[in-house]
């Protein structure tokens, strides 16, 4: 069975056009926090599947990417989560909010 990425994959080469495929990823997958171990196993097999897709595809103008999209208010990351991770850092929570980055 082919999942979304090698169906997307496949579409791309077939329309030699090039492309973008881009993940979600998160923080987890490169700094584990505790409690989190079955939600960090799912980020860091994306975060390998990315690399080895940009790999694997470059040659064909596919770009493969991932976003962090770590530190926005969500269904997750409360506003008592922001604020607990905020105080812990010694920052404001406009601050930390305000850091978002790239993978």
């Amino acid at each position: 069975m082919l999942d979304i990425s090698q169906l997307t994959v496949q579409a791309m080469k077939k329309q030699n056009t090039g492309g973008l495929i881009l993940y979600n990823l998160s923080k987890q997958a490169i700094n584990p926090g505790n409690f989190f171990g079955p939600y960090g196993l799912a980020k860091s097999s994306t975060l390998f599947l990315m690399k080895q897709y940009a790999l694997e595809y470059g040659g064909y103008n596919i770009r493969v990417n991932g976003i962090n999209a770590d530190r926005i208010a969500s269904g997750l990351l409360t506003k008592n989560l922001i604020n607990q991770r905020a105080s812990s850092r010694g920052i404001s929570r406009e601050k930390y909010l305000s850091n978002i980055y790239l993978t």
